[in-house]
C-alpha cells in the first residue's frame, strides 16, 4: 500500500487531530470516551464491580522505544487505542461491546486521568467478561497491560436474606432508640454501611445490577456454553490487542523483533486446546475461569 493510500498515514499529516474520526490516528473525540472517578460514593478502582480476575488471560509487556520516536511516544500510544478500537469495532458478536474510559483518582487531583479501553462480553447464560486494556509512556519505555474479569449471575436468595435482615434490624433499631438514646439506630448505620456500601457506590455510578451481582454472586458452573463463550471471546480478543500493538509499532518504526518473540509466545499459551495447561503459571484454564483450590483467582 502506498503512502497516500494508507489513512494511517494521512490522519498523521492531517492538522486538525480533534476532528479526526475514531479509525485514524490521533486522539479520540470527546464524545467517544467516557469519563469516571472514585468520588466519595463511586467504585474506588476500575477493576471494581467487575468480579474475579482471570489471571490465566493478561497481557503485561514493557517495548524500549527509539531514541528519535520518544518525543513522539505519545502519538504512538494514541495510535495503538485507535486502531484497537477500529478492530474491536469491526469484530464479530453481537454481544461484545467496548468503550474507551478516562478514570481521574479525586484522591490524587494533580495525576491526570488514566485512559482505558474496557472491553465487555455476555454469555448466552448470562456470565459477563470484562477486559480493561490500557497503554502508558514512561520516559524511553511504553508500557501495554490488559487484564480480564468474569462476573457471574445473581444469586437471588442471598441478595432476599440480606434485605430481610437489614429490614428487621430497622424495625428493632426504629423504636429502640427511645431507649438506646439513638445508639440503636448508630448500630444500624454501621450494619447497613457494611453490608450495602458497595451497592451504594454501584448505584450512584449507574451500575447497581453489577454491583449487586458483585456481592451476591450465583456460584459459577463449568456450563459447557459458558466455558465456549468465554474461551472464544478471551482467545480472539488477546491476539485483536496484540495485532494493533504490533501494527502501531510497525507504523512508527518500532524494531519488532522483541515485540513478535513475545507474540508468539502469548498466542501459543492462549491458544492451548489442553484443559490442564497452565497459562502463566496460575492454574489451569477452566480453573482460571471458574475458580478451583489450586488456581490463584483474586476478588476484583
Amino acid at each position: 500500500m502506498d503512502q497516500e493510500s494508507d489513512p494511517w498515514t494521512a490522519a498523521q499529516q492531517a492538522d486538525d487531530l480533534s476532528v479526526m474520526r475514531s479509525t485514524q490516528v490521533g486522539t479520540l473525540p470527546a464524545a467517544e470516551v467516557q469519563e469516571e472517578f472514585n468520588g466519595p460514593l463511586q467504585p474506588r478502582d476500575p477493576a471494581d464491580l467487575l468480579g474475579i480476575r482471570l489471571d490465566g488471560f493478561a497481557l503485561n509487556y514493557v517495548q524500549p522505544l527509539p531514541s528519535a520516536l520518544v518525543p513522539r511516544a505519545e502519538q504512538l500510544r494514541s495510535d495503538i487505542y485507535l486502531r484497537l478500537r477500529q478492530n474491536l469495532t469491526q469484530a464479530p458478536g453481537a454481544r461484545l461491546n467496548s468503550l474507551s474510559v478516562d478514570y481521574s483518582d479525586e484522591k490524587v487531583r494533580y495525576e491526570e486521568s488514566r485512559r482505558y479501553i474496557r472491553v465487555q462480553m455476555r454469555t448466552v447464560r448470562d456470565t459477563q467478561v470484562t477486559t480493561l486494556f490500557r497503554c502508558y509512556t514512561a520516559g524511553p519505555y511504553l508500557y501495554v497491560a490488559a487484564d480480564s474479569y468474569r462476573l457471574g449471575g445473581l444469586r437471588i436468595s442471598a441478595l432476599v436474606l440480606r434485605l430481610l435482615v437489614t429490614l428487621m434490624l430497622f424495625v428493632w433499631a426504629l423504636p429502640a432508640a427511645i431507649f438506646t438514646f439513638g445508639s440503636s439506630l448508630v448500630f444500624f448505620a454501621v450494619f447497613f454501611w457494611w453490608s450495602w456500601r458497595t451497592v451504594v457506590r454501584g448505584a450512584m455510578s449507574g451500575r447497581t445490577a453489577d454491583a449487586l451481582r458483585s456481592v451476591f454472586p450465583k456460584t459459577a458452573k463449568e456450563s459447557s456454553f459458558d466455558l465456549d463463550d468465554i474461551l472464544i471471546y478471551l482467545k480472539t480478543l488477546m491476539p485483536s490487542i496484540t495485532a494493533s500493538f504490533r501494527e502501531s509499532c510497525a507504523h512508527h518504526g518500532v524494531d519488532l523483533t522483541s515485540i513478535d518473540e513475545a507474540i508468539v509466545e502469548l498466542n501459543k499459551k492462549i491458544s492451548s486446546t489442553e484443559p490442564a495447561t497452565v497459562i502463566n503459571n496460575y492454574g489451569s484454564i477452566k480453573g482460571s475461569i471458574f475458580g478451583g483450590s489450586r488456581n490463584a483467582v483474586r476478588g476484583g
